[in-house]
């Protein structure tokens, strides 16, 4: 079975302050929680195969259908938390509000247009810290984040492949937003 994600991942300097994010939440919290190793992404879709040629149809694919789509800001937007009902908590750098909007329209868009089975992954779109936190491990994220103001022009998705060795996804192909009208399940007629 091969698992496939859909993901924006920030510039360089998002994902190193991500990641020194979840190394002080880490050591400062005592505890190891879940993504604490994996790379700054918003999550958009994943998808699972059994069969190994729907790698390339599933970049051709997504490819067409993300080159219509144009470049956009996000802003991100401080810290913010979901809890789950087994009394865990997700801690996680909020989008602001036209971002997020964006965001759930390109997905809307993908979804419909896909062949894909996608499972949607950005209900509220957002770039986790840490998943799993107990209520104490909360806290602690809440005393040691108070701001996280950032903004960054997005250019790209990425399509990334679960790795069962290292537990983690792997970036295989950077599909760019072109916003070209590629005529995408469309027929064109010229006289």
């Amino acid at each position: 079975m091969e698992k496939f994600s859909l993901a924006i991942r920030p510039n360089d300097d998002i994902v190193f302050k991500v990641k020194q994010a979840k190394h002080l939440l880490r050591s400062e919290s005592g505890k190891s929680f879940r993504s604490q190793n994996s790379e700054a992404h918003i999550s958009l879709f994943e998808y699972e195969t059994e069969r190994k040629d729907n790698k390339l149809l599933l970049l051709d694919d997504l490819s067409k259908i993300v080159s219509s789509l144009k470049p956009f800001e996000i802003t991100y937007n401080g810290f913010n938390h979901f809890s789950n009902p087994n009394d865990s908590h997700t801690f996680f750098i909020g989008l602001k509000g036209e971002t997020a909007v964006t965001i759930r329209e390109y997905a809307r868009s993908i979804q419909e247009k896909s062949q894909f089975n996608l499972i949607d992954k950005c209900r509220i779109p957002h770039m986790s810290i840490g998943r799993g936190l107990s209520r104490k491990q909360l806290e602690k994220a809440y005393s040691l984040f108070k701001a996280f103001d950032e903004k960054e022009f997005c250019l790209s998705f990425v399509l990334r492949r679960f790795n069962p060795w290292r537990k983690q996804y792997d970036i295989i192909a950077k599909l760019p937003l072109l916003g070209v009208n590629n005529l995408y399940g469309q027929m064109s007629l010229f006289g």
